[in-house]
């Protein structure tokens, strides 16, 4: 194998993000694929060849973290509860096996999720309908979902998602399960 160029040898630098180091600066950033949880072997694969071929940081598709905020029919990811879990520590797992750093993006659409699959109300900055062709209006947001939640669980992430984790309560918004 040739060696890289000199002019882009700081590519190829370890890079420090909080608590962990990137062995370099290739970062493959959050795309959806389709895969999402109904293919979760096959997603895990594609994001393990991904750490296999050299990058650094390889980050999920969008996950959604609860369920008031789903956009069926498109597939994504999803960790409303911990039977969710499993899923994503084999990604994580794959990723992990060529020294790469796994990445989540959470994702809450609000008033974009006209939630077809859960039936949950919307839920967003204000009372409005719903951005798309769907007949739905969105609920004023009564409070905030941590992220930092597991699903909504009042529960924190599990360690084993990497260092950085904290634990908190979630409050659920007003009307919602």
């Amino acid at each position: 194998m040739a060696e890289p160029d000199p002019r882009f040898g700081v590519l190829f630098e370890p890079v420090a993000i909080g608590p962990v180091t990137a062995r370099n600066r290739f970062f493959q950033v959050p795309h959806c694929n389709g895969m999402g949880h109904l293919h979760p072997t096959a997603h895990a694969h594609m994001r393990g060849v991904k750490a296999e071929g050299g990058w650094a940081v390889v980050c999920t598709e969008e996950v959604e973290f609860h369920h008031s905020s789903e956009l069926a029919p498109y597939v994504e990811g999803r960790i409303w509860d911990d039977a969710d879990i499993p899923a994503h520590a084999r990604l994580v797992d794959k990723v992990h096996e060529h020294d790469a750093l796994a990445g989540i993006e959470l994702v809450y659409s609000g008033h974009i999720a006209a939630n077809l699959y859960s039936r949950e109300p919307p839920m967003g900055p204000a009372h409005m309908p719903v951005a798309g062709h769907e007949p739905v209006q969105a609920r004023r947001m009564a409070s905030a979902i941590s992220p930092t939640c597991a699903g909504g669980t009042g529960r924190p992430w599990p360690a084993r998602f990497g260092p950085g984790t904290t634990s908190s309560t979630c409050t659920p918004p007003t009307g919602s399960r």
